[in-house]
């Protein structure tokens, strides 16, 4: 009998969890809902990038067409672009541009993460604010960290070999394409080098 008991706890237990979690995500796409009725994403915050030779942070911005499935992320006098054709690398110090195929893991995690959504499935409670995404989109591990109210993320923490990412102090915000028609144009003259097989 104790046996069952024992059993009933930890089957509740864990029920309880993973209804919490699916509330804490609900909270934050709830939150961010009336974004979602403009078409662009635009997301500020600060990324450190850390590798064995040390931490970099930097200023970032992302711009997320949800219409189109475009992506541009601006940071550190360098501007990148990716849709489902290409990937664009641009470095504004040096004026070179470097084409390549798409990065469909990185846009991937990006739109589910901002655009799309999560199902109950797509994650794992590390602690009552803290998740892992199961689908890792060929990274070695993603986290989100959420505000007590799950209605900000914290941080998103992003792993790859000795590749570490976090990217914290989030701020979502949205607009119409018309509003800013120059966002994702790369006119002008650069030493370009297509990379692309």
């Amino acid at each position: 009998m104790k046996f069952l008991v024992n059993k009933l706890l930890l089957f509740c237990f864990f029920q309880f969890s993973i209804s919490y979690a699916v509330d804490c995500i609900d909270s934050w796409y709830n939150s961010i809902t009336t974004l979602k009725n403009e078409n662009i994403m635009h997301i500020k915050g600060d990324i450190d990038i850390s590798t064995d030779s040390g931490t970099n942070s930097h200023f970032i911005e992302f711009y997320l067409d949800r219409e189109l499935d475009k992506i541009q992320i601006e940071f550190n006098s360098q501007i990148l672009y990716f849709d489902k054709k290409k990937s664009l690398k641009l470095y504004k110090n040096t004026n070179q541009l470097y084409i390549d195929n798409p990065d469909t893991a990185l846009c991937s995690m990006l739109f589910k993460i901002f655009v799309n959504g999560f199902n109950d499935n797509d994650f794992s409670k590390i602690s009552e604010k803290e998740y892992l995404v199961k689908n890792k989109f060929n990274f070695d591990k993603i986290e989100l960290s959420f505000d007590k109210l799950c209605e900000t993320i914290n941080s998103i923490d992003i792993s790859q070999n000795n590749l570490k990412i976090k990217l914290r102090n989030i701020h979502i915000y949205s607009f119409n394409s018309i509003s800013k028609k120059d966002l994702f144009n790369f006119g002008g003259n650069y030493f370009e080098y297509d990379l692309r097989n």
